[in-house]
């Protein structure tokens, strides 16, 4: 399949993912919040890096139970079908826990409006020309190991050059706000713009603008932040 009907198949794949979160969200926010962490990771089996070391943490301090999605996307047909289920999974916990955080983008995340009440937190890793690079002016120390950039959605703006390049795949419109699904490198992606600014065209690309900032660095191997 190539051409249209690839995009055809592409959105309407999108448009499913975008359901299953949706129906699994509807039914946790039919329940009460619960104090507890959702500590999730759709790029491995199990917690590494910095959600490792959170959920360590949080079982040392006992400051609230943790509930884990942990598994790698797959393109098998059980891997699909386990996707599906996982979609859904990830909306009900989404609605429930007060407290989220991802190690990197988190699809069902940037689908749903957050409840009142909860809170979301992405470390995002950056591209292979940030690793092994790092100096922090607390302790004037070299960084030798690999550092996660953390960066908030809300802190990145579609410019017009010059920008890390996202290739729109499907426009969402929710009123106040539009949703743009698209690929950033080799990794999903949802840029979320004001419902009063023009939307770009699906099969486009976006240059995605972010101020320095904005940016927090970590260190993967403790977790500990980067100044």
């Amino acid at each position: 399949m190539s051409g249209p009907a690839n995009g055809i198949a592409g959105r309407l794949a999108i448009g499913a993912r975008i359901a299953l979160v949706r129906a699994g969200f509807a039914i946790g926010s039919a329940r009460p919040r619960r104090r507890r962490v959702l500590l999730a990771t759709a790029h491995a089996d199990r917690l590494e890096g910095n959600l490792a070391a959170i959920q360590s943490e949080l079982g040392r301090r006992a400051v609230a139970p943790t509930v884990v999605l942990a598994r790698a996307v797959r393109s098998t047909l059980r891997g699909r079908l386990r996707a599906m289920a996982d979609h859904v999974l990830a909306g009900f916990h989404l609605a429930t826990a007060t407290l989220t955080v991802v190690d990197d983008y988190f699809f069902p995340m940037y689908v749903i409006r957050p409840r009142s009440g909860t809170a979301r937190v992405q470390t995002w890793h950056a591209a292979g020309a940030f690793k092994k690079v790092g100096y922090s002016v607390l302790d004037n120390r070299h960084l030798n190991g690999e550092l996660t950039l953390g960066l908030r959605p809300e802190h990145v703006v579609a410019g017009s050059a010059g920008g890390w390049p996202l290739q729109v795949e499907l426009i969402e419109m929710l009123g106040a706000e539009r949703l743009v699904h698209g690929q950033l490198g080799s990794h999903a992606f949802t840029l979320r713009m004001d419902g009063m600014l023009p939307p770009p065209a699906a099969g486009s690309t976006v240059q995605l603008q972010l101020s320095a900032q904005h940016l927090h660095w970590f260190d993967v191997a403790t977790g500990a932040r980067v100044e």
